[in-house]
């Protein structure tokens, strides 16, 4: 809805202020859950997109198996939206 979109920007803009890195979760993608939505979710990452937002894959695995989900509905939104996806990171100590 459009508070879900108007926060969306928030995060969007915040992540480019702030320079920081913005994680799709794969695992949410295959929640069996009928009350919850599902996520990632397609809309917010549009957005993402539209500012340049860095990205990365993530799986919130809490078993191996998590990690044969498929990946194709980020292969195909990055058809579609061509996200900025960060190879490495550096964690820096303050």
């Amino acid at each position: 809805n459009e508070d879900c979109e108007e926060l969306a920007h928030k995060i969007c803009k915040a992540a480019i202020e702030t320079d920081s890195i913005l994680e799709i979760n794969v695992n949410g993608r295959y929640w069996r859950h009928i009350d919850r939505p599902k996520y990632a979710h397609e809309n917010f990452w549009k957005i993402a997109s539209e500012y340049g937002c860095k990205v990365i894959i993530g799986y919130d695995a809490h078993q191996p198996e998590s990690f044969d989900r498929p990946l194709d509905f980020i292969e195909e939104w990055n058809k579609k939206y061509h996200f900025n996806f960060v190879d490495g990171m550096t964690i820096l100590k303050k």
